[in-house]
């Protein structure tokens, strides 16, 4: 290589597997240089996709070495795509173009063209994709943000011949004098196109397979035979790579899941959440259309797809409390209360307050349960697969573009439907005093004064419940997850911490 600046230097890595005994990495070394197009192979579970992961990350606590990399001009494309299947393709690529630093001169358009999809494609659903036009649509979306270091893991996983093609002159047009590239990949075809050297990674370390200097992509695809005798080559060499013994990892057994550190782990990734999603009101989303386009997404699943449901569960308690009051008038004493006390008058003593000392607790408690446990789950959807790990390694802050929006977009949530809970159940009040008691002009009776708004606290409340329900749906939903399993735990959690902390604060309420 004429140039010998280095783009991304790896030093004495070491580390073993999460939950495993074999060492993933033993002083694993690596140097890039720009206008090279490196490629990793390896068997299956050697650490290939850990090591890219870690050049996003740095070392982690269980690892040592050292990393240098500009991880600021660093994008990276996932093996499952990891697109945001709520917005299309174009809107995909437009939202890392618009939160990249670099004012990039290229479009979805560009982009798309280049990859080999149609133009047509840009208003597709993400979700209509297949995985192979995922997976190119990914590399078209890391592409235009224009980096100088490319990682790209397994990028050729569900493609023909042709989209290889098409997408490894794109990776290799993009391998200049002052760019880079990395690429995990087991597929002979591809890796003969884009690879100018071949690394394998086995016991820890990464060992030269192939070195074929200055000759980039383009090149070795224009010279049959030379694409030819790399093909060969590779077949040759990925076909003797070993079978992978596999690791002994460390089961977790039920005790240990009933241990008091696997909850005060919980607790402490909700307090982590919550302060994140405090210190997120401090970025901004750099676009007002992305803000609007979450808060209104957000607002839309936790708030107005449940008015009805809300606004009839509160009809009904209100409905029931007073149904309730009407079988005691009769009831007590064998009715003597009853006939010296008209049940009007009983309705005239209670007034609206209930009402508003009801609404706030109850609704929150309806609201975590119902909606809470949706938002929690789309967002755990979210981490684990990958979607916010991919937009952070595009340089989309997952904190101005995600957190901040849907931390306020909830807050209001509740306390719209803690409103809409209080007016049914003034409403259900209201017919049932109609109806059962025979009262003309109900809402005169049954009215709500300033004094009992502020007897009861309600906005108070309301405001404080809505923050601690904010804070707990968007922080433990965003928390780091790997399975379903984790998605299923974290929602659960939303419901218990967020009930509990309604339930504190109203008992505190109560007697204070």
């Amino acid at each position: 290589m004429t140039s010998k600046q280095i783009c991304l230097s790896i030093e004495k890595l070491s580390g073993k597997a999460r939950n495993g005994a074999r060492p993933l990495f033993d002083g694993l070394d690596l140097a890039v240089e720009y206008g090279e197009s490196v490629v990793i192979c390896g068997a299956s579970g050697s650490g290939k996709s850990t090591l890219l992961q870690m050049v996003l990350d740095g070392v982690q606590s269980n690892a040592s070495g050292k990393i240098t990399v500009n991880k600021r001009q660093t994008a990276m494309v996932y093996q499952e795509g990891a697109l945001l299947d709520y917005l299309n393709v174009q809107q995909n690529i437009d939202l890392v173009k618009r939160f990249s630093t670099r004012k990039s001169l290229l479009g979805a358009t560009d982009v798309i063209a280049e990859i080999g999809l149609s133009e047509s494609l840009l208003a597709r659903p993400v979700s209509t994709l297949s995985g192979g036009q995922k997976r190119r649509v990914a590399i078209a979306r890391a592409l235009v943000r224009e980096p100088e270091l490319f990682l790209f893991d397994e990028p050729d996983t569900g493609m023909d011949l042709a989209a290889l093609k098409d997408v490894a002159v794109a990776v290799s047009d993009r391998v200049t004098s002052k760019t880079a590239a990395v690429t995990v990949s087991h597929n002979p075809y591809y890796i003969a196109q884009i690879a100018t050297r071949v690394l394998e990674l086995r016991d820890g370390k990464l060992t030269e397979l192939f070195n074929w200097g200055t000759l980039v992509a383009g090149e070795a695809a224009d010279s049959e035979s030379e694409f030819e005798s790399r093909y060969q080559a590779l077949t040759q060499a990925l076909g003797q790579m070993p079978v992978p013994i596999e690791d002994a990892y460390t089961q977790v057994s039920l005790i240990d899941r009933l241990l008091p550190t696997m909850w005060l782990a919980g607790l402490s990734q909700w307090l982590f959440g919550g302060a994140k999603c405090l210190q997120s009101v401090l970025k901004l989303t750099p676009s007002s259309r992305d803000f609007v386009s979450i808060f209104s997404r957000t607002f839309w699943q936790t708030c107005l797809s449940g008015s009805l449901f809300y606004l009839l569960v509160g009809t009904t308690l209100g409905a029931t409390t007073i149904a309730v009051v009407r079988t005691l008038a009769d009831n007590a004493l064998t009715g003597i209360i009853g006939m010296l006390l008209p049940p009007v008058r009983l309705l005239e003593m209670m007034g609206g307050a209930y009402v508003v000392f009801l609404a706030p607790a109850v609704a929150s408690m309806l609201f975590v349960a119902r909606s809470g446990s949706i938002c929690s789950g789309w967002l755990g959807e979210l981490q684990r697969g990958g979607q916010i790990r991919a937009l952070d390694s595009l340089g989309v802050d997952p904190d101005k573009y995600l957190r901040f929006p849907v931390t306020l977009s909830v807050f209001a949530a509740c306390v719209v439907t803690i409103t809409i809970f209080a007016a049914g159940v003034w409403g259900g009040s209201l017919l049932s005093a109609k109806y059962l008691f025979g009262v003309v002009e109900p809402w005169q009776i049954l009215s709500v004064s300033g004094g009992d708004l502020q007897v009861s606290q309600f906005w108070l409340k309301t405001v404080l419940y809505s923050t601690f329900t904010a804070l707990t749906i968007t922080g433990l939903g965003l928390a780091p997850k790997v399975s379903g399993e984790q998605v299923a735990r974290d929602t659960t959690r939303v419901i218990i911490y967020a009930t509990v902390s309604a339930s504190v604060a109203e008992l505190l309420f109560a007697l204070i």
